[in-house]
């Protein structure tokens, strides 16, 4: 188009007589880059029968391709400040706006070279284990009766990464959360699940399932 190479993706989706039309483009030297965030959003594609998809999941693929999740069914997200925030009750972003820490469970997610990903507070961080614990020094100095758990290893997505939880008092509430962090080479993921202690355990469960949703792409070129 003009003299610029132009890139041109085009995928449909039938079923009986339901038709998806999907068209992507883009400079031929730009596409390259895009392509394995167009190809996963491709593969988390379903078509349901209608209103059968009212409680379906929405996936969610982060803006430079890195990793992707599911969304809860009646969830929204929002993205603030290089992170993401999902949350059911909208009342949760009344308590953040207000300056409050949220008792409405809500899960952040950070992403990006470590030494930006949670405001650079994992900067420095040599795996998953070092960034869970520069993630619990930051959190121990806000609040009172800061106390956490072990760290402990697990993987996510396949990726190496650790987790621990939390609880804290905050204006006379306490609350409880969870950390979890993934590191690929000087790249990280944190997540952070938090709320009011007498929400958690409806939450946690939802949570955990969120987790398990979660996979890493293959970085870019």
């Amino acid at each position: 188009e003009g003299d610029v190479a132009v890139t041109t993706h085009y995928a449909a989706l039938l079923q009986d007589d339901r038709v998806l039309a999907i068209q992507a483009a883009g400079t031929r030297e730009a596409w390259a880059a895009f392509a394995p965030t167009f190809a996963a959003m491709l593969d988390s594609l379903t078509l349901f029968d209608p209103g059968e998809g009212q409680d379906a999941r929405g996936s969610y693929v982060d803006s430079t391709g890195r990793y992707s999740l599911e969304i809860p069914p009646g969830w929204q997200r929002l993205s603030v400040e290089g992170m993401e925030i999902l949350y059911a009750n909208a009342g949760v972003l009344d308590e953040i706006n207000s300056g409050q820490m949220p008792s409405i469970p809500a899960i952040t997610i950070s992403a990006g070279p470590l030494d930006t990903v949670s405001f650079g507070e994992v900067q420095g961080a040599q795996d998953a284990e070092q960034m869970v614990e520069a993630l619990l020094a930051a959190r121990s100095s806000e609040g009172q009766d800061f106390q956490s758990s072990s760290i402990r290893a697990m993987a996510i997505g396949g990726a190496p990464a650790a987790t621990a939880g939390f609880t804290w008092t905050e204006d006379d509430q306490r609350f409880t959360g969870n950390a979890v962090a993934v590191y690929v080479e000087d790249w990280g993921l944190v997540i952070h699940g938090a709320g009011a202690d007498e929400n958690w355990d409806a939450f946690l469960p939802l949570y955990i399932d969120l987790l398990n949703t979660i996979r890493i792409l293959e970085e870019r070129p």
